[in-house]
């Protein structure tokens, strides 16, 4: 007589503290040596699920997630923060709920069935021409600080650098004769971008003042 077979029970929740989990998730993300700014807002965001969890009575382990707790939890993100917050936190959730399940530590995402935030999309005020001639002037002047700052505007507006992306410039990144500077960007990829003749002159002011500064020495390009 054949045996039948049986079908393999799913695991049961662990009782695994949440904190330890998210320690755990986070060991992994930084073995894909995702940014120190990403990793803070994935352990931020199940840290709002443990305080959540414990408001709630609950112990704060693994055991705790379910679909009642994760649909409370995102109710309050909505009421607490903003549209987009709330749904980048969603996101993210849903990235360490599916890990939990891939580490067993979950028998399945409880966020399965739930939508997401709706966010609505608003439009990106953008800086005048008399705000940005405005900024320009008021670091008009020769001084140390007056050239750097006239430099970094110059960059930003004129290549779309990011405010995180301009500080990890360093002088070995700009390519003068091409007028082209290399950028570190998310996930660590880099990117190479051309900037005009008024950003190249602003750079080059600022080089000869930067010269002098106590800490030339650093590969940074822009000093504190």
């Amino acid at each position: 007589m054949a045996t039948r077979s049986r079908t393999p029970k799913a695991p049961a929740p662990s009782t695994v503290p949440l904190s330890e989990a998210c320690d755990l998730w986070l060991d992994s993300l930084r073995a894909r040596n995702l940014s120190p700014s990403s990793l803070t807002g994935y352990g931020n965001t199940v840290r709002s699920i443990l305080t959540f969890a414990q408001a709630q009575g609950l112990s704060g382990t693994c055991a705790d997630l379910d679909t009642a707790l994760v649909r409370g939890w995102i109710t309050d993100q909505i009421t607490t923060h903003s549209a987009p917050t709330a749904a980048t936190r969603f996101t993210m959730a849903r990235i360490f709920f599916r890990f939990l399940v891939g580490e067993q530590l979950l028998p399945r995402d409880p966020s399965e069935g739930l939508k997401a935030p709706r966010v609505h999309e608003q439009p990106v005020e953008l800086v005048s021409d008399a705000q940005l001639r405005a900024l320009l002037k008021a670091c008009a002047g020769t001084a140390f600080n007056d050239r750097r700052d006239h430099a970094m505007l110059r960059l930003m507006f004129d290549c779309g650098v990011r405010r995180n992306e301009m500080l990890g410039i360093t002088l070995a990144d700009i390519d003068w004769d091409q007028q082209t500077v290399e950028v570190l960007g998310k996930g660590g990829r880099k990117r190479t971008v051309p900037f005009g003749a008024k950003t190249a002159l602003a750079l080059r002011r600022y080089k000869l003042v930067r010269a002098g500064h106590r800490h030339a020495g650093l590969a940074a390009l822009f000093l504190g």
